[in-house]
Formats: structure tokens, sequence, C-alpha cells
């Protein structure tokens, strides 16, 4: 297996790290190696890399001979051990696209200042697969009507799940938990009324596990809510959020997907009516608490909604405080900012002149990942990055089977 981690930002030198590849900018190298020069015992260095996130570690590593000769390489490490000490404190925005017959992962870093890395895969059911979901470093993706499996693109650790059935369309998709766990559930919304003209949502679902033999379809008629309207699943994942899965429709309604005894669909009728319009909403849990991000047209406004759990209605938010926010149609995730200049930012799947949009809840307006010369109200002259999906590294050696039965 070969795999490449490639910085794209320079040209001018590089340094193999086993089967990673970093390329670094020869200006300013000399100086910065430099600097590296207070670590003079064997303990210190060890001390230091013990507690990076593995990208840093790499970079860590050849920063000078000393380290070369003292740290151990990463693929040595992650095989020794079954997780890192550490875990990212932002997301990276991850594409995978095919070029010359070879799969890669396209990632971009916001946290430092859209530092780019290819990702050379091998396993070949990745190709042309769709992006559904991403959580706990995992990709929940499907190949095709029928196949869908979870994959690492740190560790390369698959598990594939049962075919889905006959006669249903794969909407929005999300899991539980982590992959490997035995408790994680994996839900899909078909809005069978779009293939049968019947007013029915459904739900697929499937536990990973010894138990994972198919899916079980729940079915829910639209006429026992007596809405005015279908409730009209948005493109984006349900998030999981206090042991149920909500689902957001394009006009604001919340809907509630509990598994806890039977199975059960409620659309609380108190969220009707929020906002209008076919345009982007976004579910994402924020602090132990769930939060919509609801744009305008071409993203000329912006507005973040909290859910209040004892009425269950949407409060208008003003800011976020020390959080940001990264949201995508196909995963939504909150943290606390790692620097300063991330607070109070949404950041999109959308890049201007290869860098990441944020909204600044504090501007009000758009800027991009790491320069100040681009400032917009809308998305103007900005492009959405196609099968791309937000995602947390974390390289985890749990134990995995090639299929969804043996964990």
């Amino acid at each position: 297996m070969t795999d490449l981690l490639l910085s794209q930002d320079t040209t001018e030198t590089s340094i193999e790290e086993e089967n990673m590849v970093w390329v670094t900018n020869s200006i300013g190298e000399s100086e910065a190696l430099k600097q590296w020069d207070f670590l003079n015992d064997h303990d210190s260095t060890e001390e230091i890399a013990r507690h990076l996130h593995p990208v840093d570690y790499i970079h860590f590593r050849i920063a000078s001979k000393r380290n070369s000769i003292f740290l151990r390489s990463l693929s040595r490490i992650l095989a020794s051990t079954r997780t890192t000490a550490t875990t990212y404190l932002s997301p990276w925005l991850i594409s995978i696209f095919e070029d010359n017959e070879k799969i890669i992962c396209n990632i971009v870093d916001p946290m430092h200042n859209n530092d780019k890395y290819l990702l050379k895969l091998s396993d070949q059911l990745v190709a042309g697969a769709t992006i559904r979901f991403s959580k706990d470093g995992w990709l929940l993706l499907s190949n095709g009507k029928k196949t869908v499996f979870c994959y690492n693109p740190f560790t390369r650790g698959m598990i594939f799940l049962p075919d889905v059935p006959d006669n249903y369309a794969l909407g929005g998709m999300s899991f539980s938990s982590v992959p490997t766990s035995r408790d994680c559930v994996v839900i899909a919304i078909s809005n069978w009324w779009e293939l049968t003209g019947n007013n029915e949502i459904s739900f697929l679902v499937t536990k990973l596990g010894k138990s994972a033999t198919g899916w079980t379809i729940y079915r829910f008629n639209y006429e026992e809510y007596s809405l005015e309207y279908n409730f009209m699943p948005c493109v984006n994942n349900p998030v999981f959020y206090n042991g149920a899965f909500y689902c957001l429709d394009y006009n604001g309604m919340l809907g509630v997907f509990n598994m806890k005894g039977d199975f059960s669909w409620k659309v609380l009728s108190k969220s009707l009516k929020q906002f209008g319009g076919f345009y982007p909403s976004y579910l994402v849990e924020c602090d132990d608490k769930l939060l919509l991000v609801n744009l305008g047209h071409c993203g000329k406004s912006v507005d973040i909604y909290r859910l209040d759990d004892s009425e269950m209605v949407w409060v208008k938010l003003n800011s976020l405080g020390k959080h940001a926010l990264f949201i995508s149609n196909t995963s939504s995730f909150s943290a606390v900012a790692p620097r300063s200049c991330m607070e109070n930012n949404i950041y999109f799947p959308r890049l201007y002149g290869g860098r990441i949009l944020y909204y600044s809840l504090d501007t009000r307006r758009y800027h991009c990942v790491g320069s100040d010369q681009h400032t917009s109200q809308d998305f103007h002259n900005t492009k959405e990055r196609s099968n791309s999906t937000w995602i947390e590294p974390y390289w985890s050696q749990a134990s995995i089977s090639q299929n969804s039965g043996d964990i």
C-alpha cells in the first residue's frame, strides 16, 4: 500500500517520511531549523512529540536531523498504539476524486492557514464513491445504489454495511457513534413519497456488530400529523442528539426519529414556519445544544438558532462565543476555536482562490482563511467543493474486520 501525504502550498524541498511526503518551503528554512537547537536531549524531544497530532509529528520529526534520529517514524508509532495521544482541534475539509486512475483525498486545514495535503488511497471501492456522512474520523460512503460502507481514510479501516433494499433511494444519512463501537446505529432517510406518490417518509436502520444482517425499515405517514405540507427533508445529514436523530426540512420543521423503545417519528409542530423558501439549513451540536444555521439566497443572510429543549422551539442567537462551526451538507461540527482568529466564525466547504471561505459573525461578512484581501456579503466568486465533507482527523488503531458482522 502506497500512501502519499503531500503539502501543495510549496514546491522547493521535499523530505520523505517513509510512506508520507511533506513538501516544505526553503524560504527561511535554515532560520526556522535553528529555533529547534534548544532541544539538546532525547527526553525533551520525545516528551514534546508524544503530545503532537500525527501531521504535526511529521513536521516536528523532520525539523532537524537530530529529531529525525531521536524519533521513530510515524508508521511505527501507529502500529504499536491503538490511538494517538491527542485529537485535532479543528476539522479538515476533505474531498475524494480520481486523477489518472489514482484515488486521491484532497485535504485542506483551516487551522493552519489552508495547509493542503493529498492522501493517496489504494482501496478501489472508494473510486467513484459518494460521501454521505462523517464522524470520529470515519466517512460513510455509498457506491452505486446498493453498496454502503464506513471508511477511515487515515487508517484504511473499512466496515461494510448490508446492501440497500430495492426501491429505496438514499437521502440524508448518519451514524450515532464511532463505527467500531457495537452500539453504532446507521440510519438513512428515504422519502417514499418521491418514489411512489405516497405521503410517507421511511427510515432505514442497521446496527453495526454481529446483529447487522440487514436494514430494518420504518415507514411513517404524513397524514398522521395533519400538517399543511409534507415534511421535505433537507439534503443535509440528520444529527444524533440526546439519544435520537434530529432531521430538518426546508421550511424549518424539525423531526425527531427516536430509537428508545418502539422506534417513533415525531414532527415538532412549534418549529413550523421559522423561515421559508428552499435555502440551505444545517443542524449542528455545539456545547451540548442543538443549533440551526440558516442561509439566505446565495448566502446573503446567515442566521443561527438554538433549540430550546424545554419548549422545543428555535431561539435566535447573535454570537457563538469562543466556538467555531464547520458546516456542510454531509457533516457539520463545532469546536472551541483553537486560534482566537477562528472564534465566532462559520466555515463552509467553499473555496475562494483555493482558500476556505468563512463567515464572521463579528463583521457580518465573508472572508477567506489566511488572507485579508477577500471580503464579501455573499458567495459571489466562490466555488463549492464537490463530494466533500468536514472530517475530524483521528488515527484509531482499533481492530476492524472487513465486514460489519465482526468488529
